[in-house]
């Protein structure tokens, strides 16, 4: 991923593509520019066992790009963070509760 060029959307079988639609439209809304990391099995993250909670739970991921991880020297860019935090914001206050968000629809 490349810093400063926006928040990273997870996309593979473990990630839901209707999260990633409302934050796709939430991201047009607010003009960011969004990357994207191919998930071919698992994703490494606590979600992996979160969607399969219950009857199941969709589940996204919104990255950071950083370099450097539990370094020292860890780098991100600042205008990442704030476009992932506008992106995030503008995701939950568009939602309407009327979403269809059961990971099989009846």
């Amino acid at each position: 991923m490349k810093l400063g060029e926006g928040p990273v959307l997870g996309l593979g079988a473990a990630v839901s593509g209707k999260l990633n639609g409302l934050l796709e439209d939430a991201a047009k809304r607010k003009k960011i520019k969004l990357q994207y990391e191919l998930y071919t099995g698992s994703t490494g993250t606590d979600g992996d066992r979160i969607r399969f909670t219950g009857k199941g739970v969709l589940i996204t991921l919104v990255s950071l790009p950083l370099r450097y991880m539990h370094a020292p020297v860890e780098t991100a860019s600042l205008k990442d963070m704030e476009d992932e935090i506008a992106l995030l914001t503008e995701f939950i206050e568009g939602l309407t509760g009327k979403e269809e968000l059961r990971p099989v629809e009846i």
